[in-house]
């Protein structure tokens, strides 16, 4: 007997480590893509977000960032898949950035040369990924890695076969983020410094960028790709900043509370929908006994008679709760301002909306998504017009020019980002033309703010014109603010305009 029980009290302790084996071993899983969910909220103070569960102990702030890279990432993937509010972010800032795309237009000072460089360069547009997708698509695309995964990554390629489809070989291949290999695939000169797959020079200028299918398990494989070869997107918020932070990261928490918010209800509401009363006595009644059960079931159509002293009463069911409304319309208003979109867009509630108010929220969230719109036309369209370029003028059968001051003139072009449309077109034309009326704007000016070539117009226009009066139609005259037919107001509705309300 004493034999067994030493045998079985070390059996005991092996089968005890094999448990702290597996443990340690689970605790390393968190490392991975799927296992760094599980460190959700990100900003709990007693959540460890970097990885290996310490902070970097020096460096740049630009390393300490990239050491939780792959912990936001993940968790903004999850986020933008399985949460309406989430993906409102997401399509918020496609709409807002690209939309209907970002437009390029020749600006050389040749008048001919921009209208040859046009046939190829919009012939490219149409097909400018390796898989044919257009160029505006492939923008949007771009946009849309920036709330989860804080950036958009894309490479340069050339495919022989377009040439015989008349087509210029060079075509973009979108990666995802997750591309950028956290460990070098090659040596790294001693005057460069690597941080998480990008490679750069003393002035903290990109040089290379360490790629690696994040699919395969092969980790000796990589590639160092010239940083010319990359289009790599996101929004530097600060200075040397080499990679870029997930638009939701500030939200995460906010939305993943507003997710679970309505689940909960629906849950009690479901739990407390079951019909139940209570039987209320007068007697003394000994329930603390654990061999004794004081509910009971009751089969449908029984009838139970009441000793007396006995009562019945009902349990209420006050579920779903009626303020959960105003509580998710304030989380709504946190992640709006974190994520800078429009509010209204959350929700798509557009029933207490006016003019003004959504002017001054259009304005707002233009002003605040400023300077990365301007990454975007520059990275996005600039940077793909550039690349391009050469094959162009190939296209068209000129040289290009050996001077370096005629080439940088014969490169220039003009960027024209997707506007908003009109929230009133008959006040908004009116205040552009005041505004030029009065010298505080141009033509130009207000076009591009529309996301229009004043210079193009003018010729469509021209060209309409002159169909119209040989076809004997007449041309559209404009109709002003005054002629419009004036909708009278319900009872309670606030007017907006003043000329309407004296009139009223």
């Amino acid at each position: 007997m004493k034999t067994v029980s030493v045998s079985i009290t070390r059996s005991h302790g092996f089968f005890r480590k094999l448990m702290v084996r597996a443990a340690k071993r689970s605790a390393l899983a968190l490392k991975s893509f799927a296992g760094w969910l599980t460190a959700y909220p990100t900003t709990d103070a007693k959540c460890k977000i970097f990885e290996g569960g310490k902070p970097p102990a020096g460096g740049s702030p630009d390393m300490a960032l990239a050491g939780n890279l792959s912990t936001l990432a993940a968790q903004g993937r999850h986020v933008e898949r399985g949460t309406c509010m989430g993906r409102a972010v997401a399509e918020a800032w496609k709409a807002d950035l690209v939309g209907s795309g970002i437009a390029v237009s020749p600006k050389s000072g040749d008048k001919t040369l921009d209208a040859l460089l046009t046939v190829p360069w919009k012939l490219f547009c149409e097909c400018a990924c390796v898989d044919g997708m257009p160029l505006w698509e492939w923008q949007a695309m771009m946009i849309g890695s920036l709330p989860p995964a804080g950036a958009g990554l894309s490479r340069f390629v050339l495919i022989p076969e377009r040439i015989a489809q008349g087509l210029i070989p060079l075509a973009l291949l979108p990666l995802e983020i997750e591309w950028l290999s956290e460990e070098a695939v090659a040596s790294v000169p001693a005057d460069h410094k690597f941080v998480r797959g990008i490679e750069l020079d003393k002035f903290g200028r990109p040089q290379f960028y360490h790629l690696r299918n994040p699919e395969t398990l092969d980790i000796t494989s990589g590639e160092r790709v010239p940083a010319a070869q990359i289009v790599h997107i996101f929004e530097k918020r600060r200075a040397q900043q080499s990679h870029g932070e997930p638009v939701l990261a500030p939200a995460i928490e906010r939305i993943m509370q507003g997710d679970r918010l309505p689940r909960i209800e629906l849950d009690a509401a479901v739990n407390s929908s079951a019909p139940s009363v209570a039987i209320k006595t007068q007697r003394a009644l000994d329930i603390g006994d654990d061999d004794e059960d004081p509910t009971t079931d009751i089969p449908p159509g029984a009838v139970v008679r009441l000793l007396p002293g006995e009562d019945i009463a009902t349990v209420p069911n006050s579920r779903p709760s009626q303020l959960i409304e105003p509580f998710i319309s304030a989380m709504r208003g946190d992640v709006a301002a974190a994520t800078r979109v429009n509010r209204q867009v959350l929700d798509r509630d557009y029933q207490r909306s006016t003019f003004m108010n959504s002017r001054m929220s259009n304005q707002d969230t233009d002003r605040l998504q400023a300077s990365i719109k301007s990454a975007a036309n520059r990275m996005l369209a600039g940077r793909i017009y550039e690349a391009a370029f050469p094959w162009l003028m190939m296209a068209i059968g000129r040289p290009m020019p050996a001077d370096p001051r005629k080439l940088a003139q014969m490169m220039r072009y003009a960027v024209r980002p997707d506007a908003r449309p009109y929230v009133d077109p008959v006040k908004d034309v009116a205040s552009a033309v005041n505004a030029i009326a009065q010298n505080l704007s141009t033509y130009h000016i207000e076009c591009a703010a529309r996301g229009k070539d004043f210079d193009e117009i003018i010729a469509e226009r021209k060209l309409e014109n002159d169909a119209l009066q040989a076809a004997g139609l007449p041309v559209p005259t404009v109709i002003k603010p005054s002629t419009q037919p004036q909708q009278k107001k319900a009872d309670g509705e606030e007017i907006e305009d003043e000329e309407a309300a004296a009139n009223a």
